[in-house]
Formats: structure tokens, C-alpha cells, sequence
């Protein structure tokens, strides 16, 4: 394809995805095609729903689809998902304890000093605990990853600032 259009290797990968996707998600494939929503947020509910048994999929295609086309922005359609998702969580056995969590991992490298960087690949529940406050988040400063001398971005700093003293 990247030869005969002329096309970037990255633009040939996303043209062919969006061929599996639309047979997947045909009812997210044509609100984009009419032009309805955008291809982000077209790709964002195929994500989405793809977390779903597949016999529930085409519903939840519609609804959230629909939702875009109506003016949703994007956290609003994030609820709306998050809901489903729990809805369908609830009429399912607990899959977690088949799972042998070979994804997921936790690492602490600790500096001289005694601070210390966390890395770490968690579950949806982890994150929100940790963004929460209710665990210890990764500790931050000058020696943690080489930003000696850096300046901070004002985000980062705002996040740590937010903490409890117990997590600084």
C-alpha cells in the first residue's frame, strides 16, 4: 500500500486497521463515515467496547456512538462506557482468578539517598488508589531519575504538591 499511494508506513497501518475495525464496530464505522464524529473518538469507542463480551458489543456500539453523535464530549461517553463495563463486570464470574497477572509488574529503585522511583504496570483499581492517595505514590525529587538540575513541568509538580505530607 505504501507504494502505490504513496502513503506514510504509519498511515498504511492505521488505513488497514480501520478495515478490521469497521467490520467489527460497523455502527461506529459509519457515524465517522457520515462524518459524525471523529476518527480519534471513533477509535477511542472501538477500544472501548472491544473490553466487552462480543455479544454485547454492538449495543454498546450504538449506544455509545449515538451519545458522540448527540454532542457528548469525551469524559461524558468515559462514564457512560465505565458504567457498561461494571454493568457487564457484575453478570460475569470474577476473571481476575484465572488470571496469572504475568502482566503486571512493580519496581522500586531506591538512590543513595534513600528516595526512591516506583514503576510500575497496574490494574485500572491500583492507579485510582494511587491517584487517590490512599497508597503511597512514587516518590519525587532531584534524585529520583536524573532531573537534577531539570526544570520540573508545572503538572508533575502541582500532582506532588497535592499530596499529603505522609506521602512526600
Amino acid at each position: 500500500m505504501v507504494h502505490k499511494t504513496g502513503i506514510t508506513k504509519g498511515a498504511a497501518v492505521g488505513h488497514t486497521a480501520w478495515v478490521c475495525r469497521a467490520q467489527a464496530h460497523p455502527r461506529v464505522a459509519a457515524a465517522l463515515a457520515a462524518g459524525e464524529i471523529s476518527e480519534w473518538v471513533a477509535r477511542t469507542l472501538c477500544r472501548w467496547t472491544d473490553e466487552l463480551p462480543a455479544n454485547g458489543r454492538e449495543d454498546a456500539d450504538k449506544i455509545l456512538s449515538d451519545a458522540a453523535v448527540c454532542g457528548l464530549d469525551l469524559a461524558d461517553l468515559a462514564g457512560l462506557f465505565a458504567e457498561m463495563y461494571e454493568r457487564v463486570r457484575a453478570e460475569e464470574p470474577d476473571r481476575d482468578r484465572e488470571e496469572s497477572f504475568e502482566d503486571r509488574a512493580l519496581g522500586l529503585v531506591t538512590t543513595l539517598g534513600g528516595a526512591g522511583v516506583l514503576h510500575g504496570d497496574l490494574t485500572p483499581e491500583c492507579a485510582a488508589a494511587v491517584q487517590a492517595g490512599n497508597v503511597p505514590p512514587p516518590p519525587s525529587g532531584p534524585a529520583t531519575g536524573g532531573m537534577a538540575g531539570r526544570r520540573r513541568r508545572p503538572g508533575r509538580r502541582r500532582r506532588r504538591d497535592d499530596r499529603p505530607d505522609s506521602h512526600r
